[in-house]
Order: C-alpha cells, then sequence, then structure tokens
C-alpha cells in the first residue's frame, strides 16, 4: 500500500516547489 509515501511526496512538492516557484516565479 502506497499510502504512506503519498502524503509525504504532497508536502515535500508542497514545501519545496511551491515556495521555490513563487519566489523563480
Amino acid at each position: 500500500m502506497k499510502r504512506t509515501y503519498q502524503p509525504k511526496l504532497l508536502i515535500l512538492k508542497r514545501r519545496s516547489g511551491f515556495r521555490s516557484r513563487r519566489r523563480k516565479g
């Protein structure tokens, strides 16, 4: 069951992707 890595991937993408994307964009 991939239910433990799913929420962690969403948080990592939202924390690193959302903050880095908004600052670069």
